[in-house]
């Protein structure tokens, strides 16, 4: 456990006072602060800046005790900076900012000296999200740049967790490769990266690369999604065509040692029934592997279902949540006085994520998904609900106690990161799977484990003895709206 660390990254502290009439006229005031609490090292600080807005704009800021200073005065900010700590604990001041009858205090924390705390690392930087290795060891994705012509050049990059160094490859025009997505990191250094115009690249962090090679019966570019920590296994999947005269399926996979394996598909598709490449997008992917290696998870793409599928540690494929999963049939109107057959289910889907099983594969985090019939007969109305399986032991837990979430990930002792909402969570909560309990929400948990505030966010994955974190908080894009921001919280370098 660090030494808890008060850093507040995103806050707006505002204080509204008093609103008295003049003349027919009402004036509020008011304060808005960037920042409303703060934290220094004991010793060797840089300077912080404070933006202020006002009403009346002017306004003044005092600190309470002598080793807070204020070393320059703006008219929309201040700049503040401390004393070394000359005391063995913590200590704490504050800052008065006052403008007319509206007053808001800036709380002032110092660690001392000897002193050392977990850190937040952002990955904002990267386009398309960021990869964590199994054990925490290296984080990594990539950015884009022009070259002189105005042409696209990529930027991979991994960071070693332990150190904050950092490995940068390229760049590499966009007539070699267009990059998609990160897609895996070994605890190797080895990156994998989708691209846009080919199949998977994968980079060694000697710089080398290489693309993925098309396995033996299989008709399009494999994509890997997952890895074991020892970086011996890898999981994905491509497509495979049928001999049913239509085309192909998606068919899970894993290579060994770089040698492609086929995983086994479950008997039937997520609703009970044959499956076939006449229909888009069909069959199975494998979607993410535990750290040690012994359990895969993946998805059904029947219907554009993702029916969350495992493989249990002797290869066997199995839906997860057998034991609250119920296929209903149910005569469903086409909307033009016809009926056709047709399944409903309940059970356990999972999105495209690599973050849903817990290191030593004893726990699947996923979103139990119930069907009904609508009153049209032609709808569907469902409910979805964090779920959680223990590979173990076949049972299911459900979190239904939140309104509509999502299972996000869950740590090997069994404490699910719930995603407030049913896709797109931009915050969650941490609960004890077993009992229900609510150990708080992500901030809270984050704070309790490592010492550190960190954003409203959905946490995602938990390396094994908690050593890092990783999860995702909503950021503005001029172009695609709200965007995930992902980052990591790991121990103090070099430890």
């Amino acid at each position: 456990m660090f030494k808890r660390l008060r850093i507040i990254f995103v806050i707006v502290a505002a204080a509204f006072a008093w609103a008295c009439n003049n003349g027919g006229s009402t004036e509020t005031h008011y304060i808005k602060l960037s920042d409303s609490a703060l934290t220094f090292n004991g010793a060797g600080n840089a300077s912080r800046t404070v933006t202020v807005a006002s009403s009346p704009a002017d306004w003044k800021a005092e600190p309470a005790v002598s080793w807070i200073k204020i070393t320059e005065t703006g008219k929309n900010s201040f700049v503040l900076t401390v004393d070394d700590s000359n005391v063995a604990e913590e200590r704490e001041g504050i800052i008065t900012v006052t403008a007319g009858q509206a007053t808001v205090e800036v709380k002032v924390s110092q660690l001392p000296m000897d002193t050392e705390f977990a850190r937040f690392r952002t990955m904002y930087e990267y386009e398309n999200g960021m990869v964590m290795s199994p054990s925490g060891k290296y984080a990594g994705g990539f950015y884009a740049t022009l070259d002189e012509d105005g042409s696209l050049l990529y930027h991979a990059v991994v960071t070693e967790v332990e150190t904050d160094r950092k490995y940068e490859f390229g760049p590499y025009p966009i007539s070699l490769f267009e990059f998609g997505y990160p897609n895996a990191i070994t605890d190797q250094g080895t990156i994998v990266f989708s691209t846009k115009t080919a199949g998977n690249y994968v980079i060694n962090l000697d710089g080398t690369y290489y693309e993925l090679a098309t396995p033996t019966g299989m008709s399009a570019h494999p994509s890997v999604a997952s890895t074991s920590a020892d970086g011996n296994v890898w999981v994905g999947y491509a497509m495979k065509s049928m001999n049913d005269g239509h085309g192909s399926l998606y068919w899970p996979l894993k290579w060994v040692d770089g040698e492609a394996q086929e995983l086994k598909m479950p008997a039937t598709s997520y609703r009970g029934e044959e499956y076939t490449s006449a229909q888009f997008l069909n069959g199975v992917m494998a979607r993410g592997i535990s750290a040690n290696g012994e359990i895969i998870y993946g998805s059904t793409w029947d219907n554009f279902d993702f029916g969350m599928v495992y493989w249990d540690r002797s290869g066997e494929p199995h839906f997860v949540g057998e034991d609250v999963r119920k296929v209903k049939p149910v005569q469903r109107s086409d909307g033009m006085g016809d009926y056709y057959d047709y399944n409903l289910v309940d059970g356990i889907i999972c999105y495209a994520s690599a973050s849903q099983v817990s290191p030593n594969g004893k726990w699947l985090a996923g979103t139990y998904r119930k069907e009904e019939l609508a009153d049209d007969e032609m709808s569907i109305e469902e409910t979805y609900y964090a779920a959680f399986f223990n590979t173990e032991t076949g049972t299911t837990y459900i979190i239904d106690e939140y309104g509509p979430t999502t299972g996000c990930g869950v740590t090997d002792d069994g404490e699910g990161f719930v995603g407030i909402g049913s896709s797109m969570c931009t915050s969650s909560i941490v609960v004890d799977v077993e009992t229900g309990i609510k150990l708080g929400t992500a901030q809270e948990w984050v704070y309790d484990t490592f010492g550190i505030h960190v954003p409203d966010c959905r946490l995602e994955l938990c390396c094994a003895g908690k050593e890092v974190i990783t999860g995702a908080t909503p950021l503005s894009d001029a172009v695609l709206g709200i965007v995930d921001g992902y980052f990591y919280v790991a121990p103090p370098a070099g430890k």
